[in-house]
Order: structure tokens, then C-alpha cells, then sequence
């Protein structure tokens, strides 16, 4: 028997969720023994979120009796908002899995699938009525358009949060058609989707554009990332071409008001140096020094800044962009409608003359610009401190987010689900 609770103060039910994040497996294991002697919101934070790996098939893992636990006792399931499954093994049956249609329809509201992996996905899992009921949806590697596709088919979600990072499927390069006629994306199935986040390759990905397109007309944020050392694709298509074409999306998307580019596209990934002979591998050392000094430049000048357009044609006023999809002509004509500007920047702000004078300009004209923030490593910090002045003199709030030296690591963000400043 354990002892009744003390009598104590009452704490705010997310304060106790919070402190439970930090709970190793064991303490969490600890506090579900005793969970029965916990008032009704301890009980509700322990079980409303909860996380499954597949690999732990042991009888006596914690993920099966967790599992047998939800089995005996349905009043638990109704306490189970955020639910988040880990597989490892290549997708074979969904028997393991079987237990996710405990949760009735609508029960949920977060799923996340993280797939290590991408051969793991198993967009089957997807169909389940109690996942196809989801608002956010977080997916990562899914490695065929049916698995693709399949995220793009829950009727309630509102938020996708997409990992298409190892993004690889056999296809000719620019095969657009091919791809649309696999995904055949309907943006009536999921009417609700406002908010989507993707991390890609490279910017300039077809598959991307087909999806920007199907759904750029629903959207109200819209969220691009590219992880650092990520190999870049430059025989991609014409850059012209392809900025007219986004910027024709983005101008269908008259809900459109975040629009974000992220990440440090000039980091470039060494090829690792194999052991071979004297000649072979002086070869190796020479393209890898190559491809460090010189790709940046390729990279720079094959972005093409589309940003300075886009927030010509478009009704965003959340802005932000990386080094090459923007220049000084984005500030000489900034629109007033633009409240957030935001910038990723690896080296150094190329752009800070034309900023500055656009700041100088802030409440002549009338500018509606609130926030100026700039992602960047901890010892560049002392470089913005004009850009700070500025800002404070013309009432403009400056923000410096600090980045992991030498910047392999994006500064974290919170899921698009947790973000509160792009809501309605």
C-alpha cells in the first residue's frame, strides 16, 4: 500500500507535465507504480505523452507493459494526447503495432514516426483510424511516394512536420510529371492543413515543388529547411525558371503570411579521404579542397535571391531567408505589411549597409517591421552590434539566436505544433 499524498500546494498541471520530461525511464516506471495514490492531473500528465520503441520486444520491456497497461485499464487511453513510435526494422507486419487501435477516433492530437531506418516507414500505420484523426502530424524518412503520399491524407491534420532529408526515390532527374502522376496530392483531402515544415536536400527539389504547389493556396506558414552538410544538387533547372514558378505559387497563397528558408547552405561536406595510393589520394585531397573553397560560390550564385520578389507578390509578413535568397534590393523596397525579418547567416551580413538604411527609414515611412533576428554562431555575435543600435533607436526589437560553432547544428526550433506565434 502506499501512503496517501501530503497535502500541499496545487501546481499547474503543464508545470508537472514539464517536470516529467525530465524523468528517466526508470523514475517514470517508479511514479506509474504509485501512480493510483496521484491526483487526477498527476495521472493525466503521466499518460499524455507517451513513446514506443519498437526494438524493446522483451515481455518485461517497459514498452509491453506499458502496452498491457493501456490493454487493462481504458480509462488511461483517454489521457493520451501526443503519441510517438521509434522503429528500427525494415517494415513487415503491423501486428507489434497492433495496440495503436486502442485509441479512438480523435483521441489523439500529436503523432510522431521516426523512422532509423527509412526502410522502417510503414505508411500502413498511417491508415489506423485513431492516427488519421491527428492535428499535427511529425514524419520522418518516409521512403516511397506511397509512404509520402500517405502523410499527406489525414483528413483533420493541420500541421505537418515532414524529415525529407534522406529523400531518394528511383526516379530520372526532373521527372515532374512522374512525380505528380505517383503523388496525385489533393489538397481537399486534408482542407485544415495550415502550417507545413520540410527539410529537404536542397531547396530546388521537384518533389517539393509538387508539393508547394498542390497545397500553397491552404497554407499560412510555410517552413524550409536545409541541414547543414547535406550534399547540393546544382544541375537542378534553370534558376530563373524555377523562381518564376515559386514565386507563382507564392503569390496563389494570398493565407500566406510566414514564409521561412533556414539553414547554412555554404557548409560544405568534405568527401571522406579512403586509404589508397600516394596518386589517388592526392586526387581525393585536391577535390575535396576544391569542392570547400569553391562550392559556396556555386552555391551563392545559384540560389538566385527569389526572396527580394516574393515579398514583392506575396502577402508574407513573417520573412526569412539564407545566405543567396536575398540581396540589398529586399530592403530598398521592403513592404510595410512585413512585421519579422529574419536571417541565417554563416559568415558575415552581407546586406547590413541596406538594412541599416532601411531601419533609418522604419518610422519616416511608416514600416511595419517589429523584430529583426539573426541565426548565427556565438562568436559572431559582437559583429551585429551595430545592427542592435539600430534597431533599439528605431523601435525595432533586435534578437541574436546562437548557433553551435562551426554551425553543423541549426539552432533548435520547437516542432511547428508548439509554435504560438504563427497561430490564428
Amino acid at each position: 500500500m502506499c501512503a496517501a499524498p501530503t497535502a500541499g500546494p496545487n501546481i499547474n498541471e503543464d508545470v508537472v507535465y514539464e517536470l516529467m520530461l525530465y524523468l528517466e525511464r526508470r523514475e517514470q516506471a517508479a511514479a506509474a507504480q504509485v501512480a493510483t495514490c496521484w491526483t487526477g492531473p498527476a495521472r493525466r500528465v503521466l499518460y499524455r505523452s507517451i513513446t514506443f520503441h519498437t526494438w524493446e520486444r522483451a515481455q518485461e520491456s517497459s514498452e509491453q507493459r506499458l502496452v498491457e497497461t493501456l490493454r487493462n485499464h481504458a480509462y488511461l487511453r483517454a489521457f493520451v494526447q501526443q503519441l510517438t513510435i521509434h522503429s528500427a526494422e525494415e517494415k513487415k507486419s503491423m501486428t507489434q503495432l497492433d495496440w495503436v487501435d486502442l485509441f479512438p477516433p480523435s483521441s489523439l492530437r500529436n503523432f510522431t514516426y521516426i523512422c532509423r531506418p527509412r526502410a522502417a516507414f510503414n505508411h500502413e500505420l498511417l491508415k489506423k483510424n485513431a492516427i488519421r484523426t491527428v492535428s499535427h502530424l511529425i514524419a520522418t524518412s518516409p521512403d516511397t511516394f506511397p509512404a509520402l503520399k500517405a502523410c499527406f491524407e489525414l483528413p483533420m491534420m493541420e500541421t505537418l512536420d515532414l524529415d525529407l532529408t534522406k529523400w531518394s526515390p528511383r526516379r530520372d532527374p526532373g521527372d515532374r510529371p512522374a512525380i505528380e502522376y505517383r503523388l496525385q496530392l489533393d489538397g481537399a483531402k486534408v482542407p485544415n492543413l495550415k502550417h507545413l515544415y520540410i527539410q529537404v536536400p536542397y531547396i530546388r527539389d521537384d518533389t517539393v515543388m509538387v508539393i508547394i504547389a498542390a497545397f500553397a493556396p491552404q497554407l499560412h506558414s510555410l517552413h524550409i529547411h536545409v541541414p547543414p552538410r547535406q550534399p547540393h544538387d546544382f544541375q537542378v533547372k534553370a534558376k530563373a525558371a524555377w523562381t518564376e514558378e515559386f514565386v507563382g505559387h507564392i503569390r496563389r497563397a494570398t493565407k500566406l503570411t510566414r514564409l521561412v528558408f533556414s539553414g547554412f547552405l555554404e557548409l560544405s561536406q568534405v568527401p571522406p579521404l579512403l586509404n589508397a595510393n600516394g596518386h589517388v589520394q592526392a586526387l581525393r585531397i585536391n577535390a575535396a579542397l576544391e569542392r570547400l573553397w569553391h562550392e559556396p560560390l556555386r552555391l551563392r550564385q545559384h540560389l538566385h535571391p527569389f526572396l527580394d520578389e516574393v515579398v514583392q507578390k506575396s502577402a508574407v509578413e513573417h520573412l526569412c531567408g539564407v545566405d543567396g535568397t536575398y540581396s540589398e534590393k529586399l530592403f530598398h523596397r521592403l513592404p510595410r505589411r512585413i512585421k519579422m525579418l529574419e536571417f541565417y547567416v554563416e559568415k558575415s551580413f552581407e546586406c547590413e549597409g541596406a538594412l541599416l538604411e532601411m531601419l533609418g527609414r522604419v518610422r519616416k515611412v511608416r514600416l511595419g517591421l517589429r523584430v529583426v533576428r539573426f541565426f548565427a554562431s556565438e562568436e559572431a555575435r559582437t559583429s551585429f552590434g551595430v545592427i542592435e543600435a539600430a534597431c533599439t533607436e528605431n523601435g525595432v526589437e533586435f534578437d541574436f539566436v546562437p548557433v553551435v560553432a562551426p554551425l553543423y547544428h541549426p539552432p533548435s526550433r520547437p516542432a511547428m505544433l508548439w509554435d504560438e506565434d504563427h497561430r490564428d
